[in-house]
């Protein structure tokens, strides 16, 4: 215990001894420290990168077992958690993240933005991309530290989830409400289809006078007979139709003057 104290004591006295520098001395030395600093940034870079990958790939792993267990015996997850020493939840968020960055193009683009796996991790939650990326963005440059970044997520699942809940308690249609939706589909589809209907007649009947014109131009014949024939149904028809069509006007006239007497009245 006496020796530890003493060492101590060297240490200290070797740490307040500092020798005055030259200047050249100086700057020699400054240079030296530059360069062990981006020597161990660039260490730090690749771990961080071969971290950010070995995650990925057990992602991928996870995918792969998921979607063709047969070419791996047909294991489990719980066999893979097993096999890592790890829990399900741990499992999942290997496999979110190689669900959300699906490339390592990605992994790599997020280890030169710097970013390590506990940020990567603490994001994986968040449904929204940009959303994610921005934090993130803050993150490396320092805007926000690890702890700042947790408690941002936090809050954004938090509204997110009341979100979902508020959605999940808007009252469903009544059954008279369900009903009228599908009166009114039909009523929409029963009027497209009669105005469909009633162009193609518009047009037949001008094709329909013209051959009635032509008619009386044919020499007389069996054939003729039986357009003579044809003739007299269509103009029956014609009438059926004609009073139809009267009666759909007419019956427009006396519903818009209803609704106008209506109206009238709720004035006075």
């Amino acid at each position: 215990m006496v020796a530890k104290e003493e060492k101590s004591k060297e240490l200290v006295k070797a740490e307040s001894a500092i020798r005055v520098l030259s200047p050249a001395e100086r700057a020699e030395g400054e240079k030296r420290f530059r360069e062990k600093i981006e020597t161990l940034r660039a260490e730090e870079k690749n771990i961080t990168k071969s971290v950010l990958y070995h995650h990925w790939r057990k992602g991928e792993f996870a995918n792969e077992l998921k979607t063709a267990p047969e070419k791996y015996g047909n294991q489990t997850i719980s066999e893979l958690c097993k096999a890592f020493n790890v829990g399900e939840s741990t499992l999942h968020s290997w496999h979110l993240f190689y669900i959300k960055y699906d490339s390592e193009k990605k992994v790599a683009e997020l280890a030169e933005r710097g970013a390590n796996w506990r940020d990567v991790h603490n994001v994986l939650s968040l449904e929204d991309e940009k959303t994610r990326e921005a934090l993130l963005e803050k993150r490396v440059t320092n805007a926000l530290d690890s702890d700042d970044l947790l408690e941002q997520v936090k809050k954004i699942n938090a509204k997110t989830r009341e979100a979902n809940k508020a959605k999940r308690k808007t009252p469903k249609k009544t059954v008279a409400e369900k009903t009228q939706v599908k009166t009114a589909q039909r009523v929409l589809d029963t009027v497209r289809s009669a105005n469909g209907i009633l162009l193609t007649m518009a047009s037949t009947m001008d094709d329909f006078k013209e051959a009635y014109d032509e008619f009386y131009k044919l020499d007389e014949g069996k054939i003729k007979s039986d357009i003579q024939a044809a003739l007299q149904d269509g103009f029956k028809n014609v009438a059926i139709l004609h009073k139809k069509l009267t009666f759909i006007l007419e019956h427009r006239e006396k519903v818009l003057a209803k609704r106008k007497a209506a109206a009238e009245a709720k004035k006075t």
